[in-house]
C-alpha cells in the first residue's frame, strides 16, 4: 500500500513560517515524526509538495520517502 502525504507551502519558507504551529520548528518536527511513524508500518510513503517543500523536506532534511527522485 502506498501512503501519500501532501505539503504545500504557498511560497512560504517552512523555516520561518509556522503554518499554524507555535514555532516553525514544531511544524517540521511533526512532519518528521509523521514520516518516520508511517515508514515503520509502510514501505511506500510518497510526498506530493511544491518546490519549497521539496527543498526543505527532501533536499535539506532528507526525509526517507519513496520513491526517491533526483
Amino acid at each position: 500500500m502506498r501512503i501519500v502525504q501532501t505539503f504545500w507551502t504557498a511560497g512560504q519558507d517552512p523555516l520561518k513560517h509556522a503554518f499554524g504551529w507555535l514555532h516553525p520548528e514544531y511544524n517540521l518536527m511533526s512532519w518528521a515524526l509523521s514520516c518516520l511513524s508511517l515508514r515503520e508500518h509502510y514501505d511506500e510513503v510518497a510526498l506530493y509538495t511544491d518546490s519549497e517543500g521539496k527543498r526543505i523536506l527532501i533536499d535539506k532534511l532528507r526525509f526517507p520517502l519513496w520513491p526517491r527522485r533526483g
